[in-house]
């Protein structure tokens, strides 16, 4: 996934379990995986098909955040959704969608913090 820049990664973090990277991408609309050897992989896809930009995780209770966004005025986005955006939450190990929190009408959820995140399975 790196070594096209078409892919336009936005945010990276690191998994230390399972030692891998993960990586937002705004044109591909999805989350891919980097492992050690440099293999990537995708994660997961946007579920509303938007640009994903913030990603956060959170090995301690297994979980990825990541955030979709349709900005306004950006053309990976479908007009109808500009102004709208989703806070996600993936099962760490499997990629599975757990949870969708869309934002405030208007808001680009685009940067994100863990440190004081409680999520209740």
């Amino acid at each position: 996934m790196l070594s096209d820049s078409k892919q336009l990664a936005e945010d990276v973090d690191y998994d230390p379990t399972a030692k891998r990277f993960f990586i937002t991408s705004v044109r591909e609309k999805k989350l891919a995986a980097l492992d050690a050897s440099g293999v990537s992989s995708d994660f997961a896809r946007a579920p509303d098909n938007w640009p994903m930009l913030a990603v956060k995780v959170d090995a301690t209770r297994g979980v990825l955040w990541a955030t979709e966004v349709a900005m306004q005025g950006f053309s990976f986005a479908p007009e109808s959704d500009w102004g709208r955006s989703a806070l996600l939450c993936y099962n760490l190990k499997e990629g599975r969608l757990l949870s969708r929190i869309e934002g405030p009408r208007g808001s680009a959820l685009g940067d994100m913090t863990s440190s004081q995140w409680r999520y209740h399975r």
